[in-house]
């Protein structure tokens, strides 16, 4: 996800309303629902490039058995304002996502970040992830305008450099073709993947795994 400022994280969507005091139902990029279960304070951006997300504390919240998680966010009062942030990206800030281990990475991260191949040619750079089954995907943009996806599994990308904000894939016969995007429903990405036993996928990016925050 591009837009969101420097201080905030993407951790999930709106997957739409529950119940009908207002509660929303959310989903964590990626399946990971332990930032979604901590955060006291979270906003909600309409679009990917949504300068003003509106702030809104968590009054309540319970996971349900399908790996998801209800809230009930203060000032949300019924089930037609509920409805009306389906789709929407859950921020929360940088600040208070729990710290992950240095092999790990937050989609965030990666969105913005050059892509070169092994041998050092430009390949483009990272507009957004998607959720794609085992591995999510790397949606990159070249010069020409063209859209690249690149599966973030070990084999493909193979360094990921912070300060740099770099990316290193290994091309293989094929990787570069040019696709058009999968049908997508218009208002949301498509569903996390399945969960284990205690609502966690596995880390999404290459050396290390990453973690939704697109």
């Amino acid at each position: 996800m591009s837009g969101v400022p420097g201080d905030r994280v993407a951790i999930g969507r709106v997957a739409g309303a529950h119940g009908l005091r207002g509660q929303l139902e959310l989903v964590g990029f990626s399946g990971d629902l332990a930032q979604l279960l901590s955060a006291d304070v979270v906003w909600l951006a309409r679009r990917k490039e949504d300068p003003l997300p509106r702030r809104f504390v968590v009054a309540a919240r319970e996971r349900s058995a399908g790996g998801r998680v209800y809230v009930h966010l203060a000032g949300i009062r019924d089930r037609g304002d509920a409805e009306r942030w389906k789709g929407a990206t859950v921020l929360t800030e940088r600040a208070a996502i729990d710290p992950l281990p240095d092999d790990e990475y937050y989609w965030q991260e990666l969105v913005g970040c050059r892509v070169e191949s092994t041998a050092g040619v430009a390949i483009g750079r990272v507009r957004e992830l998607w959720e794609a089954g085992e591995y999510d995907l790397l949606v990159v943009d070249d010069d020409d305008g063209r859209q690249h996806l690149i599966p973030t599994a070990r084999e493909f990308l193979v360094e990921i450099d912070r300060e740099a904000r770099k990316l290193v894939v290994e091309l293989v016969d094929g990787l570069l073709e040019s696709a058009p995007p999968p049908a997508r429903e218009a208002a949301a990405p498509a569903a996390p993947p399945e969960q284990d036993a205690d609502g966690r996928a596995p880390p999404c990016c290459g050396p290390g795994g990453g973690r939704g925050s697109d």
